[in-house]
C-alpha cells in the first residue's frame, strides 16, 4: 500500500514539473520563515535573561533636544546621577555604574600578560563591587564577592584568560594595562551569551577612574 502511495506520488510529481516545482518552493519557503521568526521570537523572549534578576533590573537612558527640533537618545548618563540623586530615591535597592574603558582613539585597552605581546580587548569596563549582585556571571576561578574591592584588581572573561594565560590557570597573575597599569586578575568568568545586553571582556573597579583617565570630577559633574 505504501509503495504504490509512493509511486502515485512520484509519478504526479514528474507530470508537471512546473507545479512540483513551485509547491516545494513555497513548503521550503514557509518553513525558512517560520524558523527565523521562531528564533527571532526565542532571541528576544531570552534577551538577558541568563541574569537571576532580569525582571528586576533597569537602565537608566537619556533623551535630550537638539536644536532642529530633533530627540537624541542615547544609553548614557553622567556617574553623578547615581551617585547624588538615585540614591535619593526608596524605590531603588542598587545601583551599578560602568564605563568604557578606553580613550577615544581607540575602542578597547592593550593587555599584555608579559608587557610585550600585546591584545587590544575591546568592550572592557569600568564597574563598580555591586556588577556581581545585580547581574550574573559564571565564575570558573576565584568567586564574585569582593573579586573588585581592591582598585588594581581585574576580573576577565575565559576568552581573555585563554589567550593571555593560554592552558594554565589565571587567577592571582599580573596583568599589564597599556603598560602602564599593573592589575590583578582577581576572577575569571564564562563568556556572557549572545543575547546579552553587555558582554564585557574584563571588568576594573570604578575607582580607578580618576586615576587612569584624569576625569576628577566623574562622580560630580552632571554635564555629559
Amino acid at each position: 500500500m505504501l509503495r504504490m502511495i509512493f509511486t502515485l506520488t512520484v509519478r504526479n510529481l514528474f507530470k508537471d514539473k512546473l507545479i512540483s516545482f513551485v509547491n516545494f518552493s513555497n513548503l521550503a519557503i514557509g518553513f525558512t520563515t517560520f524558523i527565523l521568526i521562531s528564533l527571532y521570537i526565542y532571541q528576544d523572549w531570552n534577551w538577558d535573561k541568563q541574569n537571576t534578576n532580569y525582571d528586576r533590573l533597569y537602565r537608566l537612558q537619556l533623551f535630550m533636544d537638539q536644536e532642529d527640533n530633533a530627540v537624541k537618545h542615547t544609553s548614557s548618563v553622567t556617574a553623578a546621577l547615581a551617585r547624588q540623586v538615585l540614591p535619593r530615591m526608596p524605590e531603588i535597592e542598587s545601583i551599578l555604574v560602568m564605563h568604557d574603558a578606553g580613550d577615544n582613539n581607540k575602542d578597547g585597552l592593550f593587555l599584555s600578560a608579559d608587557r610585550k605581546h600585546q591584545f587590544l580587548m575591546r568592550y572592557g569596563y569600568y564597574a563598580d563591587t555591586t556588577i556581581f549582585h545585580m547581574l550574573t556571571f559564571r565564575f570558573i576561578e576565584g568567586k564574585p564577592e569582593g573579586s573588585l574591592s581592591q582598585p588594581y584588581s581585574v576580573v576577565i572573561s575565559k576568552s581573555v584568560a585563554d589567550k593571555l594565560f593560554p592552558g594554565t590557570p589565571a587567577l592571582g597573575r599580573r596583568i599589564y594595562g597599556e603598560n602602564k597599569v599593573d592589575f590583578t586578575v582577581t576572577g575569571v568568568y564564562e563568556d556572557l551569551p549572545e543575547h546579552s545586553t553587555l558582554r564585557p571582556a574584563f571588568l576594573i573597579p570604578t575607582v580607578l577612574i580618576p586615576h587612569t583617565t584624569g576625569m576628577k570630577d566623574y562622580e560630580t559633574n552632571f554635564c555629559m
